[in-house]
C-alpha cells in the first residue's frame, strides 16, 4: 500500500479542526460561560465537588458585635462627642449679637430730640413761654434733631452714655464761661459735637483722628479745630468735670429730662 500522500493528512486535519471548531464553543458562548455555569458544568461539579474549591469562596462577614482585636484598636476607633454645654454655647455663638441698651438708646430718635432739648437749655436759648409741639415745629430745632440723631447713631458702638451727658455738663460751662450772644442757624448742633469731640478725647483712650470727625460730622477739619481753640480757650483749658458739678447738672436738668424723654 503505497503512504499516504501529504495532501490526506492535510485533509484529516481540517476535517478534525471543523469538528474542533463545532465541539468547541464560540466567544459568544465563552463570555457567558464566564458569567455563570452553565448546565453541564453544574453537573461536573455535582458528580466531582472536589472541583468547586478552584474559586475561592469569600469568607462570611464578621458579626456586627464583634469585640475589638485589642484594647487601642477599640480607643483608636472611638470618636469623643463634645458634651452638651459647647454645642450650646457654639450655636449661640453663631447668632448675631443684640445691641447694648446704650447703643439702642445712642441710636434713637427719641433720645436725640432730648439732648438737642438739653443742648437748647445749656445754651439758654429753649423757649420757655413755647409748648413742646411749638418748639418741636421749628425749623432749626428740627434741623439740630437731625445732625444731633444723625452724630449719635453713628458713634452708638463707639462712645458710652456717660459720654454724651458729660459733654452737655461741659457746653453749660463754657457757655456760663462766656455767654454767647448770637448764633447762626445750625451752630447749635455744632456746640454741641465741639463738647462732645472733648469729651470723648478726654474720657475715652480710643481718641478718634480728625478725619474720623470729619466724616461722621459732614464738616471741614479746619473748622472743627477752630471750634476746639475756641472752647479750650473760653475754659482756660479747665476741661475736667467734678462729680459735684456732674450731680449739680443733672439735678437741675432733671425738670428738662423728664419733660423730654417722652
Amino acid at each position: 500500500m503505497p503512504p499516504p500522500t501529504p495532501s490526506e493528512p492535510v485533509e484529516n486535519n481540517s476535517m478534525q479542526v471543523d469538528a474542533m471548531q463545532l465541539d468547541a464553543p464560540s466567544s459568544t458562548q465563552q463570555d457567558l460561560a464566564g458569567a455563570g455555569p452553565t448546565p453541564a458544568t453544574m453537573s461536573s461539579l455535582a458528580l466531582h465537588p472536589e472541583q468547586s474549591s478552584q474559586r475561592p469562596v469569600p469568607p462570611p462577614p464578621p458579626p456586627l458585635l464583634s469585640q475589638p482585636a485589642s484594647h487601642k484598636t477599640a480607643q483608636s476607633q472611638s470618636i469623643p462627642l463634645p458634651p452638651p454645654s459647647q454645642s450650646t454655647s457654639r450655636s449661640s455663638s453663631s447668632k448675631p449679637s443684640k445691641p447694648s441698651r446704650a447703643a439702642a438708646a445712642l441710636c434713637s430718635r427719641q433720645f436725640a430730640v432730648c439732648v438737642t432739648a438739653l443742648v437748647y437749655y445749656s445754651l439758654g436759648i429753649l423757649p420757655e413761654h413755647l409748648t413742646k409741639e411749638e418748639i418741636m415745629n421749628d425749623p432749626n430745632f428740627a434741623h439740630s434733631i437731625a445732625v444731633i440723631h444723625g452724630v449719635l447713631s453713628s458713634l452708638s458702638n463707639s462712645i458710652p452714655l456717660t459720654i454724651v451727658f458729660i459733654s452737655i455738663t461741659l457746653l453749660q460751662k463754657r457757655v456760663r464761661s462766656e455767654p454767647i450772644y448770637f448764633l447762626m442757624p445750625g451752630q447749635e448742633s455744632h456746640m454741641f459735637i465741639t463738647a462732645l469731640m472733648l469729651s470723648q478725647k478726654l474720657l475715652d483712650d480710643r481718641s478718634f483722628k480728625p478725619g474720623t470727625w470729619k466724616r461722621i460730622t459732614q464738616l471741614d477739619s479746619a473748622y472743627l479745630n477752630a471750634l476746639e481753640r475756641d472752647f479750650c480757650r473760653v475754659l482756660s483749658y479747665q476741661l475736667s468735670i467734678s462729680p459735684e458739678e456732674y450731680q449739680a447738672w443733672l439735678s437741675e436738668t432733671r425738670p428738662i429730662t423728664r419733660a423730654w424723654e417722652r
